[in-house]
């Protein structure tokens, strides 16, 4: 899969640009706000029809204008594809793959997978289990049609849910309400619940496998994943697998937490309430791993996710390496380029040429980046 032309009109700081990247690995140098980020979140829309860094289409849209257009030329072994976006403050996205109109926004993955790396990626292990989440969202809804189904529509009634506890609360409402809700939350929770499992022991091998080439067999990396129904010291479980056995660990937990959740206004219980535990010799890398073991933590993660993204669909990701290089010492940034090289198309920005090396730069296609314009050296 190759990212082999990229358009933006009116996107972020681009009035209009037109690029041309077919190459493995494609080098973006320029100083910060001069446009490097915004052009691989254009490639995260393409893919997933949302950013990860814009609570609103509008913020996407060049000052002073009332649309972009942003579209995506793709080599891919089923054949070419090409996406193209049309966003528009208050309107909402218009998209098209190989000239049709997408009924649903949801439609559009599976067209382009990205995984991106960006310095923010390493809260992944430190940070709140909102990061795991999501990285457990971004990484399965590219990859299963069933999932993003589910996953939308626990949201939907967690929403409706939230609601009505809150006028619970405020005595605007009967207990009684909530129990026409609850069969939905339970089967679009479990199945969520199920598939972040599965995805959890297919990734933790093979994070596992490259973080021990990493640190040359000196230290062993797992992925724990934790549902809402553990308690904190509670080992896992088996069946985290089986869809009858999560509906029952649900049920049971909803039933426990009843009051609790009337008293507070909010769910407590759910997917929403998971996360995932990284730890390297059995020990939680959150709470007593080092900096350098956090950060391997992280790479072999990310490494791993191109795989299991290519064992599910056939052909590696994109990979968008957005200003991380400079969080890697020399050894695993060499160890990241070695992984990928002429196998998985690679986007990277920096700042400065001298954080990414040499040998890098005499691999890769070299673009400057300034005040919203590209040019190639020379």
């Amino acid at each position: 899969m190759r990212v082999e032309s990229l358009s933006l009109q009116n996107f972020r700081n681009y009035e209009r640009l037109t690029l041309s990247c077919p190459d493995f690995l494609n080098v973006f140098i320029g100083q910060n706000a001069q446009g490097k980020t915004n052009l691989l979140e254009t490639m995260i829309v393409l893919a997933t029809g949302r950013s990860l860094r814009a609570a609103r289409d509008a913020e996407m849209v060049r000052w002073g204008a009332e649309e972009a257009h942003v579209s995506a030329d793709i080599a891919r072994e089923l054949g070419p594809v090409r996406i193209e976006m049309r966003l528009r403050a208050g309107v909402g996205k218009r998209v098209l793959v190989n000239g049709n109109p997408l009924r649903r926004l949801a439609d559009l993955f599976g067209y382009l997978n990205v995984v991106s790396f960006t310095p923010d990626d390493l809260q992944l292990v430190k940070g709140s289990p909102s990061y795991r989440r999501q990285f457990l969202d971004y990484e399965i809804a590219q990859v299963s049609p069933a999932y993003r189904d589910h996953l939308v529509r626990y949201n939907r009634v967690l929403k409706q849910r939230n609601s009505l506890l809150r006028a619970i609360a405020d005595g605007e409402a009967s207990p009684a309400a909530l129990e026409p809700w609850e069969p939905q939350l339970v089967e679009h929770g479990s199945r969520v619940i199920v598939k972040r499992a599965e995805m959890i022991a297919s990734l933790s091998p093979l994070a596992s496998e490259i973080h021990r080439r990493i640190t040359q067999g000196s230290e062993r990396l797992t992925l724990e994943y934790r549902p809402f129904f553990l308690a904190e010291d509670e080992p896992v479980e088996e069946g985290l697998q089986d869809l009858d056995h999560i509906r029952l660990r649900f049920v049971e937990k909803l039933h426990r937490l009843r009051r609790a959740e009337i008293q507070r206004g909010t769910s407590l219980v759910g997917p929403q309430r998971d996360d995932v535990l990284f730890k390297v010799n059995g020990v939680d890398a959150r709470i007593f791993g080092s900096q350098g073991q956090q950060r391997t933590t992280v790479l072999s993660c990310k490494l791993a996710e191109i795989r299991y993204m290519e064992e599910q669909v056939g052909e590696p990701p994109v990979l968008l390496l957005d200003d991380v290089m400079s969080e890697l010492d020399a050894s695993r940034r060499s160890f990241l380029v070695g992984e990928v090289q002429d196998r998985v198309q690679t986007f990277i920005t920096s700042a400065y040429a001298g954080d990414l090396g040499e040998s890098l730069l005499a691999r890769a296609r070299l673009f400057h980046i300034r005040q919203g314009q590209v040019y190639t050296p020379g």
